[in-house]
């Protein structure tokens, strides 16, 4: 075999799936959104960390998947960089571990690409958003009896609960006349009768 024929068959062994049908590519772009997602259904990763370009991108509320990947392909191989930030309390080692595996098994059967390696680079180390979690909850909650009230419900003065009373309800009522008795019935003069034909002075019924 001469220097040609090693240099092509060099070529072949570093390029692309190849089939009758021709060859088989995969975006740079594409290998960095599978990372990407994978990496971000590991427990323990608060997020990932990015550079300039994808803080640009957040600010522009787009969403970027491909957020604190790197891969650097060489034929059908690749090595994938994954910039991340992890939860506080979680072992670092350990999500580390798994990170290398979910990165190594998507690309791997999503694409066909051999990982040759996953580097871990961890950038920070963050809280839970519980309150921001909690917030949500109770603005949930909020829009939920909202929905339920009948409409035309009148709306209650905050912190009013239903059937409590209040000024303006009492100064409602007082506002209101009293009312009056019914007036005692106009006896007719002693002697005659009344419209039944019965005497009012004693006489027999």
């Amino acid at each position: 075999m001469n220097d040609e024929e090693v240099k092509q068959q060099a070529q072949l062994e570093n390029s692309p799936d190849t089939d009758d049908m021709g060859a088989i590519k995969v975006a740079d772009e594409v290998l960095s959104i599978v990372a990407g997602l994978a990496a971000s259904e590991v427990n323990g990763v608060y997020g990932m960390s990015g550079g300039i370009r994808e803080g640009l991108t957040d600010m522009l509320g787009k969403q970027n998947f491909s957020k604190g990947i790197k891969v650097y392909t060489e034929g059908h191989t690749v090595r994938v960089e994954v910039h991340v930030i992890i939860t506080y309390g979680f072992n670092i080692p350990d999500v580390a571990i798994k990170l290398q595996e979910k990165v190594k098994e998507a690309v791997e059967n999503m694409t066909g690409y051999e990982v040759t390696g996953v580097d871990i680079h961890v950038e920070g180390v963050k809280k839970k958003k519980e309150k921001a979690f909690a917030e949500k909850d109770d603005t949930d909650e909020l829009m939920k009896k909202w929905e339920e009230e009948p409409a035309g419900s009148p709306a209650l003065p905050e912190g009013t609960a239903a059937g409590e009373e209040t000024s303006e309800n009492r100064e409602s009522v007082e506002a209101q006349p009293e009312a009056k008795e019914a007036p005692e019935p106009v006896r007719p003069p002693e002697g005659e009768s009344d419209p039944k034909g019965q005497e009012t002075s004693g006489g027999e019924a």
